[in-house]
């Protein structure tokens, strides 16, 4: 028996008597700890009993210090391989499970006042103690101690740990083989391991009791069988290998390898609901191929569906039926790459049905004399909407749409415009009957804004601005306008957003003469009416023209002809004059603009002169040219 160590524990969980310091016997009892039991050491034994009140589990301090007492005497003796046996009693006959309770009650206090006291042992429990009494003796508990005492321990010489013998391993059991295509897949329970040495290093298998055992390269399940041949009944074997070698073959199991369609499903039952009914099955074999999908018939085979979504395992959902009929031709089968499955057992069911649910999310967007209401639907439950209603009072009365409505969105229309309609209420109905209404909603019908009237149009450089009255907009604010440059046809949005006059029509060409604009306002409602027809030509900025460019010369009379050059800018205005000075700038006089073609004349010149001073501009609204210098001439007569 292994040696155990004696200690106190610094403080206990509550007050004792307070012994001598066992500071050295602590030392003592912690070299000894591990220390085999010497040949001359002494086996010494103590027992206690003690008794307790009928009612009592509680070890009293008369007790206590008993206990304590034997303790110290253990300390004192340098006691090792010490072991505690706790027995406690109760009548023989006639014991209720109250006693039995308190028995075991007391038995635990016990072992827990010696662990308080310090004492490191071995405790054994036993509360199965029987006396023929019905006073103490039945409520007593017998502590027995048992400790060795002697000679010094010699210091122990470490035990080798011994190296683990590895064993023939015992066979595989409870082989099982899975088909597939030109494969087995083989499961079993692995032979017991008891030490490491005993570790699987591989499975081997063999087929046909060939004798031939064949690696599968694996210590782990299953064990895949290839390359097999389809249709082919195989006897396997399997055998688990380590360092001891080979160990014993199992018992053989069969598989057919196969690559066909699906067997048919199995366990059907049906739960319903609402339009649609939940098949619950048990797959069949998937015929070697894995399944990739279901199918399901309504009438026993004649059509086939796939379920949608597609499902590989159960449960699987037929929707879209009609709530109340009962469907007693439902079968399913399963679909892999070889085809079609063998079709299932046929089964029945009944979708439930009701009136629908109450449509929801309700909101309400006015027009000119209706109000638009969109929502969430309502649920069929199990039985196709026929219709929706409304209701204006709050649900009171119901009445028909003028346009048959089986979905959001509905229009209420013959409404007034401006009325505020504030107990809106729809509902759906179907083949059961009307449905729950709807929550209240409140709208206020309008019409979009009318036309605006065109004030003026500015042309600019790419744009033009155009100037305004705008239409009634029927008490619903304008949030933006829309100009169309083709009269109508198409339509585009301000960007950015603009709803006040004048607006600024953008991305236009210069020079280009836009005849067949339009423009409207847009509010909650929607886009309003269009205005008149308005045209604009959109231009650059005017500036100062370019200096004029002369050509030629033609000398006259008296007189100089220029010929000037047609290309010249004229600043984006047309030109109101030239002026030329003979003074090289000094003086400047006005020359009217040639009355065709492109020669302007200075004239009142004399004859036979130099004139080298000469200078010619041009003039338009917005200023005057740079001035050019004209090649020196003399007129002639």
């Amino acid at each position: 028996m292994k040696s155990v160590a004696l200690t106190r524990k610094s403080s206990a969980p509550r007050p004792r008597y307070v012994r001598q310091s066992y500071v050295l016997l602590v030392l003592l009892a912690v070299l000894a700890t591990g220390l085999s039991v010497p040949a001359n050491a002494a086996t010494n034994t103590k027992s206690l009993s003690i008794y307790f009140n009928s009612k009592s589990a509680t070890v009293n301090t008369s007790n206590f210090l008993k206990l304590s007492n034997i303790v110290d005497d253990i300390v004192a003796a340098s006691g090792k391989s010490i072991t505690v046996k706790i027995v406690g009693f109760t009548r023989s006959k006639g014991a209720t499970a109250l006693d039995r309770s308190y028995v075991s009650k007391r038995v635990n206090n016990v072992a827990t006042e010696l662990k308080d006291l310090g004492l490191t042992a071995t405790f054994t429990k036993n509360t199965n103690g029987k006396v023929n009494s019905t006073g103490a003796e039945a409520r007593k508990v017998v502590v027995t101690f048992k400790w060795v005492t002697g000679a010094a321990i010699p210091t122990p010489t470490p035990t080798p740990t011994p190296t683990p013998t590895p064993t023939i391993l015992a066979a595989p059991t409870n082989l099982l083989a899975t088909p597939s295509d030109r494969t087995l897949s083989i499961t079993f329970n692995p032979p017991t391991v008891t030490t490491s040495a005993d570790n699987v290093i591989r499975y081997e298998y063999q087929l046909n009791n060939s004798l031939s055992w064949i690696n599968s390269n694996t210590a782990f399940l299953p064990i895949t069988i290839a390359n097999l041949t389809n249709n082919t009944t195989y006897t396997v074997q399997v055998r688990a290998v380590n360092s001891a070698g080979a160990g014993i073959a199992s018992q053989a199991v069969t598989g057919t390898p196969v690559n066909t369609t699906p067997s048919a499903p199995s366990n059907l039952s049906i739960t319903p609901a609402f339009g649609q009914l939940t098949v619950n099955f048990t797959s069949g074999f998937n015929g070697g191929s894995p399944i990739t999908g279901y199918e399901f018939t309504l009438n026993n085979g004649a059509t086939w569906s796939a379920f949608t979504p597609n499902v590989l395992s159960s449960p699987a959902v037929i929707s879209g039926l009609t709530g109340g009929t009962n469907y007693n031709q439902i079968k399913i089968r399963a679909v892999n790459a070889n085809g079609k499955g063998t079709e299932s057992a046929a089964l029945s069911g009944t979708p439930l049905v009701a009136a629908p649910s109450a449509p929801s999310n309700l909101s309400v967007t006015p027009g000119d004399g209706q109000l638009r209401i969109s929502f969430t639907p309502a649920a069929a439950n199990g039985s196709t909407i026929l219709r929706y209603e409304y209701s204006l009072d709050g649900g009171i009365t119901f009445e028909q749409f003028s346009t048959n409505y089986i979905t959001s969105p509905v229009i209420i229309s013959g409404l007034t415009n401006r009325a505020l309609y504030t107990s809106i209420k729809i509902r759906a109905v179907n083949t059961i009957g009307n449905g729950a209404a709807s929550a209240t909603v409140s709208g206020t019908p309008s019409r979009a804004a009318a036309s605006p009237t065109i004030s003026s149009v500015t042309p600019g450089d790419k744009v033009l601005v155009v100037a305004f009255t705008p239409g009634n907009d029927f008490g619903v604010g304008i949030l933006n306008y829309e100009y169309s440059v083709d009269g109508g046809i198409n339509w585009k949005a301000l960007s950015p957003v603009d709803g006040t006059s004048p607006i600024t029509i953008t991305g236009l060409t210069n020079g280009v003469v836009y005849s067949a604009l339009r423009i409207r306002a847009v509010n909650s409602i929607g886009s309003g009416d269009r205005s008149e027809l308005f045209s604009g030509t959109p231009a650059a900025a005017a500036t100062a023209p370019a200096a004029p460019l002369v050509i030629t010369l033609l000398p006259g009379n008296g007189k100089i002809g220029l010929t000037l050059s047609p290309t010249v800018s004229n600043g984006g205005s047309a030109l109101l004059r030239y002026e030329y000075s003979l003074n090289n700038g000094t003086t400047w006089s006005n020359l009217a603009l040639p009355v065709s073609g492109n020669i302007v004349e200075i004239i009142d010149l004399i004859n036979g002169t130099s004139y080298s001073q000469v200078r010619l501009r041009s003039v338009n609204s917005v200023g005057t040219s740079a001035s050019t210098s004209v090649p020196s001439f003399t007129p002639n007569p």
